[in-house]
């Protein structure tokens, strides 16, 4: 994306992604049905000195006009929304071109971190919990790699974060990003 360009962030929140659109000079409207949030995510913009629009609206229905973003993004919350309805909501709002991004990220339950360790925890207060060796993948949404593709992509990222970023990682987490483009 780039300077200037209009971004409207769905289920912003407290606005993470919104402002740091905004820090990117984009043009940055967040929505929420929350209030309470976009109160929190206008005091950040105001604190770090940025510019971005906060309004209360759904993403199944937002009220913004046709054709008018060059972005719309969702992250951590597409699991809220009606895929359908948000699906075609962000089409009538992108320009031809314009990219639907959505993003989430889940901690990795792996043996002997931390996180695996407190699930094991969990486990033994509450042994029927469903959500328990939850892998991050959100396969519901799209189906854009195969096995060996994806593999290959983990045992690359895997390397990089090695050689470049040893032990900075205290938390494992799974980054799951779709994104396309309107025709």
């Amino acid at each position: 994306m780039a300077p200037g360009q209009r971004a409207l962030d769905l289920g912003t929140g407290t606005g993470t992604l919104a402002l740091g659109f905004a820090a990117r000079g984009l043009d940055v409207t967040g929505l929420d049905v929350a209030r309470e949030l976009l109160d929190v995510a206008r005091q950040a913009a105001l604190d770090r000195g940025l510019t971005a629009r906060f309004v209360e609206g759904r993403a199944e229905a937002t009220s913004q006009d046709g054709a008018g973003f060059d972005l719309v993004s969702a992250g951590q919350c597409w699991w809220w929304f009606d895929s359908d309805a948000a699906i075609e909501e962000a089409v009538r709002i992108l320009v031809p071109g314009g990219r639907l991004l959505i993003a989430s990220f889940s901690y990795l339950p792996l043996s002997g971190t931390i996180a695996g360790r407190t699930e094991d925890l969990i486990l033994e207060h509450n042994p029927g919990w469903p959500n328990a060796g939850w892998s991050g993948l959100h396969p519901e949404h799209v189906e854009a790699l195969d096995a060996d593709q994806v593999e290959r992509f983990d045992a690359e990222l895997a390397d990089l974060l090695a050689s470049e970023f040893p032990g900075e990682l205290a938390v494992p987490h799974r980054v799951f990003v779709t994104s396309g483009t309107r025709p």
